[in-house]
């Protein structure tokens, strides 16, 4: 696995990293989807860094009654939903209410530094600008309430990104990663050096576990993904992963747990 510098950027508009797809239709659907990406994204970031409006919310959601507890989580959900983010899962427990989202984000690089002898080919591939998918946890942790958003499960680079799309019959930019994301969360836990080949769509992600320094969470884990393969080139060795472990014992109650309930695991 890798031990990176990461950093956490706010450039979420039209990546320009200079990754050439050969397919016109290929770029045209990419522009126009980062596009839109980009957009809903900033509805979210306008939102997320007032959020101090949002606390009293999350505090209703946490300790309030039953029906105050229910209106401000769909409160939460029209705020969060309305900029893109899917409801991941939830909790409405008095005292122990929680709920989790993910969100695409569009951005430049995660890597910010790399040791001195890593080759040309993997600095260039680092340099990619990227979609991230990233969590919203809102609600109870450890002594008090939070609303919170970082990296979670995947990094798909441009490269990996135009060749998902342009290779599996077109299919949405947005709908391959999610299904990755997913097949992620539910896979049973495992080696992350085992991870390798992550499926989605009529083919897989290829690439690799990283283990970074986030600069507001301390460790992040996530997967990166370099390109994406079509199934029928792939070989006997190249094992797409998506069966799912049995409940309670799936990555998504392991390492690609949100980081704010890390130390709730």
């Amino acid at each position: 696995m890798d031990d990176l510098d990461y950093g956490n950027s706010e450039n979420y508009g039209i990546t320009r990293s200079g990754v050439a797809y050969g397919d016109a239709q290929t770029r045209g659907q990419l522009r126009h989807w980062k596009k839109q990406l980009a957009a809903r994204y900033a509805i979210f970031n306008n939102t997320y860094v007032s959020r101090g409006r949002l606390t009293p919310v999350v505090l209703d959601m946490v300790s309030g009654s039953r029906s105050t507890r229910i209106r401000a989580f769909e409160r939460l959900q029209e705020t969060f939903g309305g900029a893109g983010a899917m409801l991941e899962s939830k909790d409405l427990t008095r005292g122990k209410a929680i709920a989790i989202w993910s969100i695409m984000k569009p951005r430049s690089p995660v890597a910010i530094a790399t040791p001195d002898d890593t080759p040309a080919g993997v600095r260039a591939s680092l340099a990619q600008d990227c979609v991230t998918v990233n969590y919203i946890v809102a609600g109870a942790c450890k002594s008090h309430a939070i609303i919170a958003e970082g990296l979670w499960t995947l990094e798909v680079p441009d490269h990996a990104l135009g060749r998902a799309v342009e290779r599996s019959q077109f299919l949405t930019p947005g709908g391959i990663i999610r299904e990755a994301h997913l097949n992620l969360l539910g896979l049973p836990v495992m080696d992350a050096k085992k991870l390798e080949y992550l499926r989605a769509g009529p083919g897989c992600f290829a690439g690799l576990v990283s283990v970074s320094r986030d600069v507001n969470t301390g460790a992040s884990i996530h997967f990166r993904a370099k390109t994406w393969l079509a199934e029928d080139t792939l070989g006997d060795d190249q094992k797409p992963l998506s069966e799912p472990g049995p409940v309670g014992r799936q990555m998504r109650n392991s390492i690609f747990m949100p980081r704010p309930l890390w130390p709730l695991a």
